[in-house]
């Protein structure tokens, strides 16, 4: 696939390169319990590089928020990212 270089995925570990933050946020949604909502879809335009655990989708989301300075809301249904 595009953007991604290499997935280990039983351990839910994968490498982005200059990969959208909406691609990146979509394959982490595959594993999410609460999925993660991008507010502003101009965000999704972001260019993402890094080895991310996305199973983990509170620690990821974590993660793409302080990459981003991004704030981060949780709600009962989901996880949502938007500009400060």
């Amino acid at each position: 696939r595009e953007g991604i270089d290499r997935a280990d995925w039983p351990d839910g570990w994968a490498d982005y390169e200059a990969t959208p933050l909406a691609r990146l946020i979509s394959d982490a949604n595959r594993y999410a319990r609460r999925p993660i909502l991008l507010d502003d879809s101009d965000l999704g335009k972001l260019l993402v590089s890094g080895h991310f655990r996305i199973t983990e989708t509170d620690r990821f989301a974590e993660r793409i928020a302080s990459l981003f300075d991004l704030a981060l809301k949780r709600t009962a249904d989901n996880i949502h990212l938007r500009k400060r």
